[in-house]
């Protein structure tokens, strides 16, 4: 019996955009400053680099000077592509990922993030898009990695939040025991002195419900004990001298350590 080839994944962490004067996209708001990388992006990747899950992290936000025929024709090389994303950079994951079928139909795409929790409507009615996660991944991540790469279809099996285009519309999957999440970044894919600081993340949700805000986790704040919260300070850290000015920035929803 052949043996199945072991599919290639990467992450991207793709910038807010706008187009210039010479119709060219540039990192816009605050990745045009580089103020924090994408926290989500490097704690689902620390968890997989833990279990030995080979994934390539491509920090589009921090290399700034590449344009997006570069990092396409990089994508062209994987077989299957992890996406985070809010509203703000929801426009240049959906022209990304564009690209990516208009080169090679088979790859398999899944987003998650605060967008397709919110607007899972615009995830499912972009053709680009195979799988979709609502809510908070770090749970299912390895799951959802053995079902996409190794074909394990066992795996996908009961995961809430994780829907395709095609199937039911899942619920959105807030975790209340953070407790029982791995919560270590790799930090250390970080580039040299790119960012202006490390981010580092105490609590989720909040406790109010005002009708303005985009959060998930509306009047359902959960915190790590004082003791955690201090360990991953402590962690981020040893990292400091990574960031541009050597400082560590809490990036809760609500700022209540």
């Amino acid at each position: 019996m052949e043996k199945r080839r072991k599919k290639t994944a990467a992450f991207l962490a793709a910038p807010i955009m706008d187009y210039d004067k010479e119709g060219r996209l540039r990192p816009s708001q605050q990745d045009a400053d580089l103020e924090s990388p994408q926290l989500g992006v490097y704690l689902l990747v620390g968890q997989l680099d833990r279990l030995n899950l080979d994934v390539d992290l491509i920090d589009w936000v921090a290399e700034q000077g590449r344009s997006f025929e570069s990092i396409v024709d990089q994508l062209s090389n994987y077989d299957v592509l992890f996406f985070s994303c809010n509203s703000l950079n929801w426009s240049v994951v959906r022209l990304v990922a564009k690209s990516m079928k208009e080169i090679n139909d088979s790859v398999i795409i899944v987003v998650g993030g605060p967008h397709p929790t919110h607007y899972p409507e615009s995830v499912r009615n972009c053709e680009s898009f195979d799988y979709y996660f609502r809510g908070e991944a770090d749970l299912y991540i390895e799951r959802i990695y053995r079902f996409l790469v190794y074909d394990d279809t066992e795996a996908a099996n009961g995961i809430p939040g994780f829907g395709s285009k095609l199937g039911r519309k899942p619920v959105i999957n807030q975790e209340n025991d953070l407790g029982l999440l791995d919560w270590n970044p790799a930090y250390y894919r970080l580039p040299e002195s790119k960012f202006l600081t490390i981010p580092v993340e105490t609590s989720r949700g909040c406790k109010f419900q005002c009708t303005f805000c985009s959060i998930t986790a509306k009047k359902n704040w959960r915190g790590y004990d004082a003791e955690f919260a201090a360990s991953q300070i402590e962690r981020a850290n040893k990292y400091i001298s990574k960031s541009r000015i050597s400082r560590i920035s809490i990036v809760d929803d609500t700022f209540t350590t």
